[in-house]
C-alpha cells in the first residue's frame, strides 16, 4: 500500500545554510519526496527557488547518490512533463520516462540494509524566515535497496569548438547512462552507440525534442540541451535487458557536437549500486 506522510523536522534551516532531514529507514521504500520550501510562511516562487536552493544531495549511509542544484531538478522535472509550482520541488527517485513500470518500480528505494538516509538542501543567502518540510511517498515494506537512479553532478570544458567530445559510461564506475542534462545550447548534435550498435547519427538536439514530444511526451527545456538514453520510443517496447533490481546497459558511448569551448555545469542521470 502506498502511504504518504509530512516530515517537518528538518535540522538548522537558515539563509544561507544547510538543512538536513533524516528520514526513517529499514521498514519504508521510497518513491517520492517533495519538497516545500517557504520564506516568511508564504511559497517562494519558482525563479527565486533557482537562486535561493542551490545544492539538493540525498545520502546513502553518508554518501551522496544524488547531487543537483534546484535549477537542474526543475529541467529534470520539465522534462518529464512536471509541471513546476510555487514553493514545491519533487524528487521523484523513479520518475516516468523510464522503460515501463516494472522498472520504475524495481528502481524504488528500499532501506532494509542502509543505515541512514539523509535529505540535505543548500540554501544561498537573501532568505527571510526560510523553513522547509517534506512530502513523502512510498511503501510500507521492508525491501534491500538494490540499483538505483543517481544525479550526478558534471562541469564539462569542451577542448574544442565545432568539434565533438566523448562520454562513456566506464568512466562512471560502469553505471548505465539514462540521460544528460546540461545547462547549454551549444551542444547541437550527439552520436550514441551501445557497444556496436548505432542509435543516433549526428541526430539534432532540436530533432530529438521533438522525438521525445511526439513519441513519449517528454518536453525540451529552454536554456538546457538533453538527451534522454532511457526514453522508450526511441528504442521501441525493450529498449534494454532488465534486471530484478534495475537496468543494464553496456558500453555506452556518446559524442556530443558543440559550438563553444565555454565551460558549462551539466547532471548525469544513472543507475548502480548506492556504492555502500
Amino acid at each position: 500500500m502506498i502511504r504518504h506522510y509530512l516530515a517537518t523536522d528538518f535540522e538548522t534551516v537558515a539563509s544561507p545554510g544547510t538543512a538536513l532531514l533524516r528520514l526513517p529507514v529499514n521498514d519504508f521504500t521510497y518513491q517520492m519526496i517533495l519538497l516545500r520550501y517557504t520564506e516568511s510562511g508564504s511559497n517562494v516562487s519558482v525563479a527565486n527557488m533557482k537562486t535561493r536552493i542551490t545544492r539538493i544531495e540525498i545520502l546513502v549511509d553518508g554518501t551522496p547518490v544524488w547531487a543537483v542544484s534546484a535549477t537542474q531538478l526543475f529541467a529534470i522535472n520539465e522534462h518529464m512533463g512536471v509541471a513546476a509550482v510555487d514553493g514545491y520541488l519533487p524528487l521523484i527517485l523513479a520518475p516516468a520516462g523510464l522503460p515501463g513500470p516494472a522498472v520504475q518500480e524495481a528502481l524504488a528505494w528500499g532501506t532494509a540494509n542502509i543505515a541512514s538516509l539523509t535529505v540535505k538542501v543548500t540554501i544561498a543567502s537573501g532568505g527571510t524566515s526560510p523553513a522547509l518540510e517534506a512530502y513523502v511517498s512510498g511503501r510500507t515494506e521492508s525491501r534491500a535497496l538494490g540499483k538505483i537512479l543517481q544525479y550526478e553532478p558534471l562541469t564539462l570544458t569542451p577542448p574544442a569548438s565545432n568539434a565533438y567530445f566523448r562520454l562513456l559510461n566506464q568512466e562512471f564506475a560502469g553505471r548505465p547512462i539514462l540521460g544528460f542534462f546540461a545547462e547549454t545550447t551549444a551542444i547541437t548534435k550527439v552520436n550514441y552507440k551501445v557497444g556496436q550498435n548505432s542509435i543516433f547519427d549526428e541526430m539534432p538536439i532540436a530533432a530529438l525534442d521533438v522525438f521525445y514530444n511526439a513519441q513519449d511526451r517528454l518536453s525540451s527545456v529552454s536554456g538546457f540541451s538533453i538527451v534522454n538514453f532511457a526514453a522508450t520510443g526511441q528504442f521501441g517496447s525493450d529498449p534494454m535487458p532488465i534486471k530484478a533490481n534495475g537496468v543494464s546497459l553496456i558500453n555506452q558511448t556518446a559524442e556530443f557536437f558543440v559550438t563553444s569551448t565555454s565551460s558549462f555545469e551539466s547532471v548525469l542521470a544513472l543507475v548502480g549500486e548506492a556504492r555502500l
